[in-house]
């Protein structure tokens, strides 16, 4: 997968998240949302994403979040990295 995990923590709305970066490799974060969404709430780890925000930094070093219902990608939010 086109990504690693960066961190995870609790941003300043005290809402929790992960944090994780495209590295370049193969297909983008954006361009492979919605399997990036179901692989992070499949993990049996502290970074498994139910309950929390992903938020993402793409190719262009541009921060924004992917929303998801906790089940399955629900849509983009771009530059909403306000708040990390």
């Amino acid at each position: 997968m086109g990504y690693r995990i960066l961190e995870q923590g609790i941003d300043t709305h005290n809402s929790p998240f992960v944090l994780i970066k495209d590295n370049g490799i193969g297909m983008s974060i954006t361009n492979n949302a919605e399997r990036v969404v179901e692989e992070l709430l499949n993990r049996n780890d502290a970074y498994n994403i139910t309950n929390k925000r992903l938020f993402y930094i793409d190719t262009d070093n541009q921060c924004d979040e992917l929303i998801h219902d906790n089940t399955e990608f629900t849509g983009f939010a771009f530059g909403n990295a306000i708040g990390l």
